[in-house]
């Protein structure tokens, strides 16, 4: 009788045991999953902001591979993950009209490479009113498309 309350004891310990690992294993994939979905937003920001500041020639856009997110604030530095920006012309209206790409930004987390967040966004820009004469060009987002990539785990 002893012998088997006993063994009724190992296997919910054992069954205990399983669980918090398996449980301990979604957590960290969740966050990573969460990491690599703002690094990859991130990459929308960054394109944005090379947009806003004329470094992007959107008539013929060139791509930005492996561009790494590093945390500041550790010492030393910590590459969180690395983004892929991919750049595509939709519209354009001669010679400064408004003009529409669409990015499309891979982050990827330093950690669990295999866990990849895609965003796909279509920005379009817009002349500022106030600043007529500088001719100086906002981008906004249109539209937001949020893809999660995950690879087969060998």
């Amino acid at each position: 009788m002893t012998l088997v309350i006993l063994m009724v004891f190992v296997i919910m310990a054992l069954a205990t045991a399983a669980l918090i690992s398996r449980q301990f294993n979604q957590i960290v994939g969740q966050e990573q999953e969460e990491q690599a979905f703002q690094i990859s937003e991130a990459g929308v920001s960054y394109a944005l902001w090379l947009l806003d500041n004329g470094l992007v020639d959107y008539k013929n856009p060139q791509g930005i591979t492996d561009y790494e997110v590093i945390d500041e604030t550790k010492n030393p530095k910590e590459v969180l993950g690395t983004f892929d920006l991919t750049f595509e012309t939709i519209s354009f209206v001669e010679p400064q009209g408004p003009a529409t790409l669409k990015v499309k930004s891979v982050g990827e987390d330093a950690v669990l490479t295999k866990r990849k967040q895609t965003i796909e966004a279509v920005l379009r820009s817009e002349a500022d009113a106030e600043e007529p004469e500088d001719k100086l060009e906002i981008w906004r987002v249109i539209e937001w498309d949020h893809k999660p990539y995950y690879e087969e785990q060998q």
